[in-house]
């Protein structure tokens, strides 16, 4: 029999608010694993079938009367926009520079427009700082609660939300 002692020793900064995300997602992951989403990303598999659901709307289906897109839009940006606004789920995907940020912004607007509230998570700071500028650059950043950064804080929040619900 081999007996092997071992003294170690780990330092590290650790964030609660991660641990909390983490533990979350553990605990919940036979839950999170049920949607085909979710399930794609953790099996590193790829959605193409999916996108198909965006690609299925027909040409006329892609112009109606109740679509709120203040920025610039092609055919496909208008089918994810209309999916979007329909409860749809699917993965936006491109190259840098082919308007998915444009396309999150219209998406925002179209929802807002039909009184539905909107979360929008970005792994990225930039993703988010893209986004919230077009929402600036037409008036309409009032409605988005800046949470993401050590900067803000609950009176930051409060104040934000004060603002936003004078405005409606």
């Amino acid at each position: 029999q081999i007996v092997i002692e071992e003294n170690a020793c780990f330092l590290s900064n650790f964030s609660f608010n991660n641990y909390i995300i983490w533990d979350d997602i553990k605990n919940k992951k036979s839950q999170l694993l049920e949607n085909e989403i979710i399930k794609a990303f953790v099996d590193g598999t790829s959605l193409n079938n999916k996108k198909s659901d965006v690609e299925s709307l027909n040409d006329e289906d892609t112009i109606p009367e109740e679509v709120a897109a203040p920025l610039s839009a092609d055919s496909s940006q208008l089918k994810a926009i209309i999916k979007a606004n329909e409860g749809e789920s699917f993965i936006l995907d491109g190259p840098p520079g082919t308007g998915k940020s444009q396309t999150i912004v219209n998406m925002i607007v179209n929802a807002l427009y039909h009184n539905k509230t909107v979360l929008f998570v970005a792994e990225k700071m930039a993703a988010l700082d893209v986004v919230y500028k077009r929402l600036k650059d037409i008036g309409l950043d009032t409605f988005a609660l800046e949470l993401h950064s050590n900067k803000s804080n609950k009176r930051s929040f409060l104040n934000q939300l004060d603002k936003a619900l004078k405005f409606s």
